[in-house]
């Protein structure tokens, strides 16, 4: 038993808990501005205010009753009342939105305006706070001072991305939106052929969730919305329905602002370079098509690797990217007028499909992790309620914990057998799955004793002659355990050692505290330092840059701590490691999302970075392997 309660809190620490916001079709957007305008004198206070109040009027009359529409002056607004995050953009530029991917609640605009030889310059760019997605960077500018107002109103609406909830696994799905029944201006901004990113909701710190926007796949309205809600259908890239790796934050989406256009594409290679080899693309207004269809455009490169289509195509087309007689892939590409789409390729169709399954493997260990990782922060919710004496709560809270934990289970399963069918005889393993289950059975053996010791402990309150100690006895036991599954030892030794001295000797609870304190002994000074690093640096660490910078002194600490035989606080060190892979694959998922980086600068950094993640993974190895030799 102690074997597989380490190897299940080798996968779960520091975890959030999900917050979700649910599909409601009366619940209004609160859109905040927040203005900005440089230091001009044809920028005066009295031009700020007059924009302020025309801005919201003009917005408010446009969005009617689907949402609450606040413009404010940050000049004029005191630091006190702004968020956290506002200080950040406002220092950094808006390119900062970049690197902020938790949703906020809100829609907030940022609205910069200057005034250069003698026009007005306007930059915008909004947050979705249901999302946690970032428009990109507008701009635009005129001469007329009058004009600026509408140019501003125009520039915010066109980046009101309406918010959908995706309901359904399949490829037709339904889109319930945010606020769809409020008013019947709905079809203004929902239309049929409309296209929206997708966005997989995933666990965060902080009792969030998070927002990544699931690349190359979208879903597009089929029919005009009504009651809130309107039919849809998806399109992605993988040979995988994105929905069949589903979490338990969901999906949702939002609206790009897409157009009708010509198809204007560029194919890169894997170092960001248009392709050498001789590509051709075909493209469908409505669907993906097989064979030599006559009703696909055939499109080839110009002299500077673009592709541009002679049709227009309406807010997304259907792409396959040949070459001779072999289909690389199949693209759903959507139209913006303001920039074309750029993606990355690989020239062998076999080397596309094994990509395309390993990131399917990824997604299948994330969503393993994410399960354990909002267990572990459910567990210390339950032990919040204990320690307020809150029983029934905290019973009933760890009842509903092991039924999440049943549900996820068994979908997890489910996706874990599609895949392995998916897989054949590709060279790829899912063994790691097999140590999750392992997990999960532990976290359900604990779930199981705590809910029979809470149990216990709720039906002795009845009892005034043994409430009191029964309840003090069982909440210190219960707590001194849970601080052992954390391996914050010398807490449990702590309460351990108060529980003697409140109640007298207790047999079970006196040979585990003998027993642990022979384990917890400090060898030496080494030992000491490699100890004090691992639970007041290590864990504590939450970036990508501490990660790298701090590594060579973890490589070091596990060496000691090896020599010292010193295994609890190896798992505590191996504790950490899921929520830092985490942070890892954050970065490079926002950093694949960044507006401010051109595709070289993009490249170099995310190379830099998948470097390092492979020395992070070579090291979580050496920690496997220290625990397995010990363990076996």
């Amino acid at each position: 038993m102690r074997k597989l309660l380490c190897l299940a809190l080798l996968f779960a620490f520091s975890v959030p808990a999900l917050a979700q916001e649910s599909a409601n079709p009366n619940q209004k957007y609160k859109l905040r501005v927040l203005l900005r305008c440089g230091a001009h004198n044809w920028l005066s206070d009295q031009f700020r205010e007059d924009l302020r109040g025309n801005l919201a009027s003009t917005l408010q009359d446009a969005l009617g009753e689907m949402a609450e529409v606040e413009v404010l002056d940050l000049k004029k607004t005191p630091e006190a009342q702004w968020e956290k995050w506002w200080r950040e953009v406002d220092a950094k530029g808006l390119a900062a939105l970049d690197s902020i991917s938790e949703p906020t609640g809100d829609k907030t605009h940022f609205l910069r305006i200057d005034f250069r030889n003698g026009r007005y310059e306007l930059q915008g760019r909004q947050m979705d706070g249901s999302t946690g997605i970032a428009s990109p960077l507008r701009r635009e500018q005129t001469d007329d001072r009058a004009f600026v107002v509408r140019l501003a109103g125009q520039m915010i609406a066109h980046d009101f991305g309406i918010v959908g909830f995706v309901e359904g696994a399949g490829d037709n799905v339904s889109l319930a939106f945010k606020a769809g029944s409020l008013s019947p201006q709905l079809s203004r901004w929902v239309q049929k052929g409309d296209v929206f990113a997708l966005v997989r909701m995933s666990a965060s710190r902080g009792g969030a969730v998070k927002g990544i926007v699931e690349p190359d796949s979208y879903v597009q309205v089929m029919q005009e919305a009504a009651a809130g809600k309107a039919p849809a259908k998806l399109a992605y890239r993988s040979r995988f329905n994105p929905l069949t790796q589903q979490g338990g934050a969901g999906f949702r989406c939002v609206k790009l602002p897409t157009s009708s256009g010509p198809l204007r594409l560029r194919i890169l290679d894997e170092k960001g370079q248009p392709h050498s080899k001789a590509l051709q693309i075909r493209v469908h207004s409505e669907s993906f098509q097989t064979g030599e269809s006559p009703e696909e455009e055939v499109v080839s490169p110009d002299a500077a690797g673009m592709f541009v289509s002679r049709r227009a195509y309406q807010n997304m087309a259907y792409v396959r990217v040949v070459t001779g007689a072999s289909q690389l892939a199949r693209l759903p590409v959507a139209i913006f007028e303001d920039r074309p789409a750029v993606v990355s390729l690989k020239i062998d169709a076999a080397a596309e499909e094994l990509g395309q399954l390993l990131e399917a493997k990824r997604n299948l260990l994330q969503l393993h992790n994410e399960a354990l990782l909002v267990q572990l922060e459910r567990l210390k919710e339950t032990s919040t309620l204990m320690g307020k004496d809150k029983l029934e709560e905290a019973l009933n809270h760890a009842k509903v914990s092991r039924r999440t934990l049943e549900q996820d289970v068994e979908r997890l399963n489910s996706q874990t057998e599609s895949l392995k069918k998916e897989i054949g005889s590709h060279p790829i393993s899912l063994a790691e799955c097999a140590q999750y289950v392992e997990a999960f059975a532990v976290r359900k053996s604990t779930l199981n004793r705590l809910i029979f010791d809470l149990q216990q402990a709720v039906d002795v309150k009845n009892d005034p002659a043994r409430v009191e100690q029964e309840r003090k006895l069982k909440s210190l036991y219960a707590n001194a355990q849970l601080h052992e599954t954390n391996f914050d030892l010398d807490e449990a030794i702590k309460v351990y050692e108060q529980i003697q001295k409140e109640f007298g000797a207790q047999p079970q609870i006196t040979k585990r505290l003998e027993q642990l304190k022979t384990e917890w002994a400090i060898k030496d000074d080494a030992h000491r330092a490699a100890r004090e690093f691992i639970y007041k640096e290590w864990v504590k660490i939450k970036t990508a840059a501490e990660t790298e910078a701090k590594l060579p002194k973890a490589k070091d600490a596990l060496a000691t701590l090896q020599k010292a035989g010193d295994q609890l606080t190896i798992y505590k060190l191996r504790h950490a490691l899921p929520e830092l892979a985490k942070a890892l694959t954050d970065e490079i998922q926002q950093l694949s999302q960044a507006e401010n980086l051109d595709e070289k600068e993009k490249k170099e950094k995310q190379d830099k970075l998948k470097k390092f993640v492979e020395e992070f993974d070579k090291f979580t190895q050496s920690v496997d392997a220290a625990l397995a030799k010990k363990g076996g």
